[in-house]
């Protein structure tokens, strides 16, 4: 799997947090019948997906099982230069881990913070 192109352009991220979130509602037996999801990636990809998420605040609590199920989850995406990841007020969808280059965040057309590689951003729901 190739290098992902480095992030060097504005990445705007939405500030203001949902304030309700629902689901649909399950029994705890459904999750032993649920059908997993998996990605098909590299071996090296896999290694360097457990790599990051054991050195990110959010996920270095999870045990083998739980990085091996994120990673199986995980997708990449590569970005150029001046690329738009996320517009501020846009609907998110998705999180990212920095792997390769680095990216600004706007809010209110202020940069407010810069990304290098190993920090993450974006929605988690």
């Amino acid at each position: 799997m190739a290098e992902p192109a480095p992030v060097e352009d504005a990445v705007h991220f939405r500030r203001n947090r949902r304030t309700a979130v629902s689901a649909e509602s399950y029994q705890p037996e459904d999750l032993n019948n649920r059908q997993k999801k998996v990605i098909p990636k590299s071996k090296e990809a896999t290694k360097r997906i457990h790599e990051k998420l054991k050195n990110n605040f959010l996920f270095a609590h999870l045990d083998e099982e739980g990085r091996n199920d994120l990673s199986d989850v995980v997708f990449e995406a590569k970005f150029a230069p001046g690329d738009t990841i996320i517009k501020q007020g846009d609907q998110g969808d998705n999180f990212y881990i920095i792997e390769q280059g680095t990216c600004e965040i706007f809010v209110n057309d202020t940069q407010v913070l810069t990304c290098n590689p190993g920090d993450s951003f974006g929605e988690l729901a």
